[in-house]
Order: C-alpha cells, then sequence, then structure tokens
C-alpha cells in the first residue's frame, strides 16, 4: 500500500443499514524544513516529491526568491521527513506586497480547460482513493507538465511552484488548474510565481480577485463540467466573436 495511505475497519450505513469494511484513508506525514541550516517551519503533508514541497514553501514564503539556486536533502525517519535546503549565496526574500505578472502571451480556449480540470482528478491516485485530497497542475494547451495532489491545497500549489524553479519549467508559459477554492494566500503564491492564467474548481474570494486584477493574472473560478466564471483579465480567453 502507498505510504500516502492507510487502511481503517469501518461501519457503512445505508439506508439504515450498515456492513463492516476495510477503507482507504490519506496518511499525514510530518515535513520539516530548515534554509542554511535554520530551522524555518514544520508541514502536515502527503508523503511525496517532498523535495518540491519544501522549495515551493520557502518561495511562496519570500524565504528565497525564483532567482536562488537552491540543493535539496532528504532525511526520512518514518513518520517525518526533514528537508535541509541550502543555498548557492544569501537567500533573498521576494516582495509581498504588489506583485505584477509580467506581460505572456498565452492563451486558453475554453475545451482546454474542461479537459485539463477533468484530468486534474481522474490523474489523482489518492482523490480516487480516498476523495479527500486536492490536486494542482500546471498545463501547457493539454499536456500536464507538473502535477501534484496533497491533503493541503496549499501544498499542492507550493509542490508544482517549487518543482518548476527545480526543474526551470516557466510558470508564465501555461496555465495553472487547481481543485481548491483561490484564497488571497493561493492569488499571492501563484502571481509570486510569475503565473499567468489560473484556474479553479472552486470560488475565489474578494482579495485574490483584487490581487489577480492588480497583478494582471487571469483567474477563472467554478471550473466544473462545461462551465466556468472569468473574475480578471478576459482577454486570454479564446472565445468565438460573440461569445
Amino acid at each position: 500500500m502507498s505510504e500516502r495511505m492507510r487502511s481503517v475497519r469501518i461501519r457503512r450505513f445505508t439506508d439504515g443499514v450498515s456492513d463492516t469494511l476495510d477503507d482507504l484513508v490519506p496518511a499525514e506525514h510530518t515535513l520539516g524544513i530548515t534554509l542554511d541550516g535554520a530551522f524555518v517551519t514544520e508541514l502536515s503533508c502527503s508523503h511525496s516529491a517532498l523535495d518540491a514541497l519544501a522549495v515551493g514553501h520557502l518561495l511562496s514564503a519570500g524565504r528565497i526568491s525564483h532567482r536562488d539556486g537552491v540543493d535539496v536533502i532528504l532525511e526520512d525517519s518514518g513518520e517525518k521527513t526533514q528537508a535541509l535546503v541550502t543555498t548557492a549565496g544569501k537567500a533573498g526574500a521576494q516582495s509581498k506586497t504588489r506583485i505584477h505578472c509580467a506581460s505572456s502571451p498565452v492563451t486558453v480556449d475554453p475545451e482546454t480547460i474542461y479537459e485539463n480540470m477533468e484530468r486534474l482528478t481522474r490523474d489523482s491516485s489518492l482523490f480516487l482513493a480516498t476523495g479527500a485530497a486536492h490536486c494542482t497542475g500546471f498545463f501547457r494547451k493539454t499536456t500536464a507538465h507538473i502535477i501534484h495532489d496533497d491533503i493541503a491545497r496549499h501544498n499542492t500549489v507550493d509542490r508544482v511552484v517549487g518543482e518548476a524553479h527545480l526543474t526551470g519549467v516557466d510558470l508564465a508559459s501555461g496555465t495553472m488548474c487547481t481543485t481548491g477554492r483561490v484564497s488571497s494566500e493561493i492569488a499571492l503564491r501563484c502571481l509570486g510565481a510569475g503565473v499567468t492564467i489560473l484556474v479553479s474548481r472552486g470560488a475565489p474570494t474578494h482579495l485574490a480577485v483584487r490581487m489577480a486584477d492588480d497583478g494582471g493574472m487571469t483567474l477563472l473560478g467554478f471550473a466544473r463540467g462545461r462551465r466556468f466564471n472569468c473574475y480578471t483579465h478576459p482577454h486570454r480567453l479564446q472565445t468565438e466573436p460573440g461569445a
């Protein structure tokens, strides 16, 4: 069985009748993060892509910048993993007050959005097995370059941001899709990573909409089935004339 899941004995009730069976629930793993020898934080997360999560979290927290080269060593002791992150020089903090997206020619059409959002949950083994996971992916057209799931929605975004940093993927060159609602913290993470188009199955908060608008990011919400709402910068949507 995957380290990310555990089997538990449950009683399931249907129309007042119960039966006993084994069910899968997500496991919680602890990730400790140190930066250049100094303790930063501990996260509760799923046990996968922990190097990407550590780097993404540090980027989102402004502890390192997207210009910093990093090395990550993972020390796993069973229920806890320690991520030892080192930078080539002094880690630089990025601004967290006003971040503008670079001008990007990237556009997306509705059919691509429908397909990519459907693929998010289809490709998440943790969600399919437990129903208790969020998923975030980075797509160029309908090609998934990075997809991660986790018990926490913030962690899925940080994992994608971290892997993009480690592998040199430009997040302004495609579309970021996520299953969780878009709070100001999620919007800030994406703006800081240079995301141009953010699509969510959930709703955005008012502050997230304001931040996306100010930052030049196209924000789509309630992307379910064959519909979505566009909250900011609709010029990046490829639609038929008059649509």
